[in-house]
């Protein structure tokens, strides 16, 4: 026990140099396996005190190996509990360049309990220009963010890593079992709470009991996506959330809760119709299938699936693939299908809930028997668009089903925005006798326009069908 720097194993793990060859050296860490409690002297003053706790290692240096080393539970059923404020990591707690790797194929399997206040995963707290593959969570394993008590910082908890930027890469890793991430501020991701700057999450998951819940910035692989850059993007690809229950407040998106420019999702899937348990989606705002917010700068989501059993469920700003799109933010290519219900208050869409100028939807249906089910601006595909926004070759098949009280479109609910090529075969539902609904659009403003688009007959059906 110390006051910061603690780990299981080694509480800094530091590099250095072999003064005769000039060469730099990298220290490492092999098949460790902890069982215990690691935490810091709490009964010591001062606000900087539980920093760098790990269950291996407390603080990895630059070039670092962490290899096939792990916590699980004693042989009284008890999990190791790693305990701090601020980089806090069931492995390590700050791992700076450092490769943290399981066991390549199956992966490693940890089984603990973190707790701390900023920058708290179940492998590591704070990754910086680092790798993690090849690392699973198991049953009972919990990341738990805990009371500020004098903390300026808070947040960013994540069931693989907390926090990662400057080009790291997380790869192979699954949250499993009945893991549970909590978060009581922001930013609370399923793999990490909060990447930035060139970071990739690849071909990771969580399964069918995890649950991830947050404040703002929620998301059941990442929590929020930012600072990016044209030459240097944050990507989340071949990822998939399946029978997980992801709930927050504001931002909240089955694979990402919020995106900031730059920043792409591509060929990710939610939900999984064999399993047992439904995949959930909830908030209060901004809240979609697969990105809760979508802001400005050609942040994108591509070639994307949300599939049955699923519900994704907000109040404004709600979509079955995107809630929010922003300044030239577009999704591409995805799909609803199977028995998805997406149900909201306000702009409510089957694919996005609201279109800001120069956001598109392109490519993109609603099929099987998805539900969009809102109040007013409820659309098949978008809500509500505003000016210059587009919705180009986007379609809703037969069986789905539109239903809303007003301004209801098959494909836009109110629109300002320039819809081509499109087709609705969904039936739209009035809740009220003088609903305003069209099988295009709901409403259409002078400065939108329909080109090529085909709404059979519409299908009005009545409450409660």
């Amino acid at each position: 026990m110390g006051y910061n720097t603690v780990g299981g194993i080694a509480g800094l793990n530091e590099a250095g140099w072999i003064s005769s060859s000039d060469k730099q050296y990298a220290p490492s860490v092999t098949s460790c396996i902890n069982y215990g409690t690691v935490t810091y002297n709490s009964a010591l003053s001062g606000n900087e005190l539980g920093f760098y706790i790990g269950g291996i290692v407390g603080y990895a240096e630059a070039y670092s190996k962490i290899t096939q080393c792990k916590v699980e539970e004693n042989s009284d059923g008890s999990n190791p509990t790693v305990t701090g404020r601020k980089y806090v990591g069931g492995i390590v707690g700050f791992a700076d360049a450092t490769e943290i790797i399981g066991t390549e194929g199956t992966g490693t399997t940890i089984t603990v309990t973190v707790n701390g206040v900023c920058a708290v995963g179940a492998v590591a707290g704070y990754v910086k220009t680092g790798v993690v593959k090849w690392y699973n969570t198991g049953n009972d394993t919990t990341v738990t963010e805990t009371d500020r008590n004098g903390l300026s910082d808070a947040g960013k908890i994540g069931g693989i890593v907390g926090v990662s930027d400057q080009n790291s890469l997380f790869e192979n890793c699954h949250v499993g079992g009945t893991t549970k991430v909590t978060g009581i501020s922001d930013n609370v991701g399923g793999i990490a709470g909060s990447i930035a700057i060139g970071t990739r999450i690849a071909n990771c998951s969580t399964g069918s009991m995890v649950e991830i819940s947050g404040g703002r910035n929620t998301g059941g692989i990442v929590g929020c996506c930012s600072l990016s850059y044209y030459y240097e993007s944050v990507t989340v690809e071949n990822c998939r959330v399946i029978g997980t229950s992801v709930s927050g407040t504001d931002y909240v998106g089955g694979i990402a809760g919020y995106l900031l420019g730059y920043t792409g999702i591509s060929n990710c899937e939610v939900g999984d119709g064999t399993t047992m348990n439904e995949t959930r989606v909830t908030g209060n705002r901004y809240v979609g299938g697969i990105a809760g917010y979508m802001k400005e700068n050609y942040s994108s989501v591509k070639n994307c699936n949300v599939v049955g059993d699923t519900v994704v469920s907000g109040n404004n700003n709600t979509g079955g693939i995107a809630g929010y799109l922003e300044k030239a933010a577009y999704v591409r290519d995805c799909e609803v299908s199977g028995t998805v219900n997406v149900t909201g208050t306000v702009n409510v869409g089957g694919i996005a809930g609201y279109l800001t100028i120069n956001a598109k939807v392109e490519g993109s249906s609603i099929l099987d028997n998805t539900a969009v089910t809102g109040t007013q601006y409820v659309g098949g595909i978008a809500g509500m668009t505003e000016s210059y926004t587009y919705v180009t070759s986007c379609s809703t098949g037969s069986s789905t089903k539109v239903t809303g009280e007003n301004y209801i479109g098959g494909i836009v609910g109110y629109s300002y925005a320039q819809i081509k090529s499109c087709i609705n075969g969904s039936t739209i539902v009035k809740l009220m006798e003088d609903s305003i609904c069209g099988s295009i659009a709901g409403y259409v403003y002078s400065t939108s326009y329909i080109v090529d688009c085909t709404g059979a007959d519409p299908q009005w059906g009545a409450a409660g069908n």
